[in-house]
């Protein structure tokens, strides 16, 4: 068994045992999916051994935040990581590393190196492929259980808002996902479009203003 192998174990674990029941997008299933994207993509853009074992640790870390508290977890997580990466013979070197393509992750990402371009597509994969609308429905349930949206409007709104941005930073052989995100957009515009036409009495050009 590869440290990684034990770090997935060692996080998945704590993971399951501690999450808050209303995560029902930060959860274990995003923390698997980001791990098999950076190994897709890591993969494509030729990375080193090095490299991929460094993302993948990263990409198992970078939500753990979650078990202390939302805000700031990319942070928290980053504590976790100096904390529990020597004990698997990581140098300082590699655990700072991590920590910085973890911190990259924040939003609105900022990333400054090519395996943080990595993770930060691997992050946001989902929105670039056709399981798009199933993980986004998670997100919303969990986004409305903690207060931060109140309704299926200001939801909408901000979903067209956040894919109208290209969220696709690596440029390479990895980019794969930029037709599937263009199609994604033009899909829930369509779907926003009609929910207006039902559900309120007038048009919010605001929102449509990012389908254009």
């Amino acid at each position: 068994m590869t440290r990684v192998d034990k770090i997935k174990t060692d996080i998945l674990d704590r993971l399951q045992k501690g999450l808050p029941g209303h995560l029902f997008y930060h959860g274990i299933d995003h923390t698997l999916d980001v791990l098999n994207a950076v190994q897709r993509i890591g993969s494509l853009e030729n990375i080193s051994e090095q490299e991929m074992e460094l993302l993948q640790v990263a990409a198992l870390y970078h939500d753990c935040g979650f078990l202390v508290k939302a805000s700031g977890h990319e942070a928290i997580a980053c504590d976790f990581a100096r904390e529990e990466l020597p004990s698997y013979n990581f140098n300082q070197q590699d655990i700072s590393t991590i920590c910085d393509l973890i911190m990259a992750t924040k939003v609105p990402q900022q990333p400054s190196s090519a395996l943080e371009k990595i993770l930060c597509d691997a992050d946001l994969d989902y929105l670039g492929r056709i399981d798009f609308h199933d993980i986004a429905k998670k997100l919303y349930q969990e986004l409305q259980s903690t207060g931060v949206v109140s309704s299926e409007a200001e939801w909408n709104r901000m979903q067209i808002k956040f894919l109208s941005k290209d969220h696709c930073l690596v440029v390479g052989p990895g980019a794969q996902g930029i037709g599937w995100w263009s199609f994604n957009r033009k899909l829930l515009c369509a779907h926003v479009f009609r929910w207006m036409l039902v559900h309120v009495s007038r048009i919010d050009y605001g929102v449509l203003l990012y389908c254009s």
